[in-house]
């Protein structure tokens, strides 16, 4: 989820892709919004694509993206391939209805990680000013899941004291500033939607993303997690944050699962490139100092456009990245030594106390550790690149990060013959305490082995 800053291939000197951009059905200059020309534009939608490049998603839901059919939205994605690769991402097709603000939700996906199932949708309800976008997926498993981008109506330009949606939507002081029932009355909304495309795609797991303008705590947010939703940055993360406001640090970047997607989310994260860096550092070229001397008696000048092409400030929210586990079967066995052969397709293996012998079979498979009590095992087919071992429950039960368990050694390949033992040293190499084996990959090199890749760790 990327709330992208008004990413709008039209500019307010008029160049761009149109000259003037539209609001409610009125065209002017006057209403485009983000870069000024085409070298703010240049910087921004650098800034943009490093990010992207980096979260590499197979899905990304985007906010305030030019209201221009899919021009601003195609335009991004071809930035975007330029950068990785051409054909990596693509655009979900595009609803009648984008809504009647000069910004709306869109979605882009990896062709090659995912099928859409029938084509994008986009809720129509008039409590929706920018209509929620809806997709479901097809996974080459044949797993399925519905993805939906939402972007709420914000805190600010507040209703006039007299006008007729006054009630409930003036800033009462509560914390929730302006628009507070509408935002609340959009969630509501938003639940309805859900079983709507869920009934309508025979499918059952949905995931919410986007930028609901509300923090955790607030009666949109509420609205839905006291109804079977759960909010997934609370569960990984309860201090999570995605915005910063005259110093205060919230989440309106979301992600929030009905039961049956929740069961299957691995973990969530913001990336923290945009909310604490300072504004100067955008792709603004207006309001930066001239240059500055260095204190070398003036024979060289110190930049003062602190720009730089990297992720850093391309927006003012956060990205949310969200990890799912879309797999066919999960298996786990018992309290003993057990031997499980997994069936056909993508399968969650969880190892069990004793030494197990797993098979994960052909498709591509995760097998999961707890604790060292269920060292001792044996994969019997375990492919890098393709296969993955998660060991994020065990390390959190020895109170090591994810983040420093290799450098610190208390990860561990070690060679066996033609074989790989997996190694936990709980105190880390310079420590005292015995490396353990945790479980011995058969016919797999160390050297094959990627640590980010195949067991998510630095």
């Amino acid at each position: 989820s990327f709330n992208v800053l008004n990413y709008f291939t039209a500019y307010t000197n008029g160049g761009g892709t149109a000259n003037g951009c539209s609001l409610g059905g009125a065209t002017s200059r006057a209403h485009c919004r983000g870069a000024n020309n085409a070298a703010e534009f240049t910087r921004q939608q650098t800034k943009i694509v490093e990010a992207m490049a980096a979260i590499d998603a197979d899905a990304l839901g985007l906010m305030e993206i030019q209201n221009n059919g899919n021009t601003a939205a195609a335009n991004l994605v071809a930035a975007l391939n330029a950068r990785v690769g051409a054909g990596t991402y693509v655009t979900t097709s595009l609803p009648a209805d984008t809504g009647s603000d000069a910004i709306r939700v869109a979605m882009i996906y990896k062709p090659a990680r995912l099928v859409p199932v029938g084509a994008a949708v986009s809720d129509k309800h008039s409590v929706n000013n920018r209509p929620t976008l809806a997709q479901t997926f097809s996974l080459a498993n044949g797993e399925t899941f519905t993805l939906l981008v939402n972007h709420f109506k914000s805190k600010g330009s507040c209703p006039a004291a007299n006008a007729a949606n006054y009630n409930g939507n003036f800033d009462s002081g509560d914390g929730q500033g302006c628009w507070n029932a509408l935002r609340t009355q959009q969630a509501q909304r938003l639940r309805d939607f859900v079983t709507e495309r869920l009934t309508a795609t025979h499918s059952t797991d949905a995931l919410l993303i986007g930028d609901l303008n509300a923090y955790g705590q607030e009666d949109p947010i509420d609205a839905l997690t006291s109804s079977g939703y759960a909010d997934q940055v609370q569960r990984f993360n309860a201090f999570g944050y995605s915005y910063v406001f005259d110093g205060g640090a919230g989440r309106l970047d979301h992600a929030i699962a009905n039961t049956a997607m929740a069961a299957k989310v691995n973990r969530v994260v913001h990336w923290h490139i945009n909310a604490d860096e300072a504004a100067v550092a955008d792709y603004n070229t207006e309001f930066k100092a001239p240059a500055l001397s260095c204190g070398d008696g003036g024979t060289s000048l110190c930049p003062s456009d602190p720009f730089t092409a990297t992720p850093y400030r391309s927006s003012d929210h956060d990205p949310v990245v969200v990890g799912l586990n879309l797999y066919n079967q999960v298996w786990s066995g018992s309290a003993g030594a057990d031997v499980i052969t997994a069936a056909v397709g993508d399968n969650l293996i969880w190892a069990s106390v004793g030494a197990d012998l797993l098979t994960g079979g052909a498709g591509s498979n995760g097998f999961a550790y707890r604790s060292l009590r269920e060292a001792g095992g044996t994969i019997t087919d375990f492919v890098p690149g393709k296969d993955r071992i998660d060991l994020s429950a065990l390390l959190a039960s020895i109170n090591t990060a994810s983040s420093t368990a290799v450098s610190r050694g208390v990860v561990r390949l070690v060679a066996a013959g033609a074989h790989t033992l997996l190694q936990i040293d709980t105190d880390g190499s310079a420590g005292p305490v015995q490396p353990r084996t945790l479980v011995t990959l058969r016919h797999v090199a160390p050297a094959s082995i990627v640590p980010l890749r195949d067991l998510g760790l630095n």
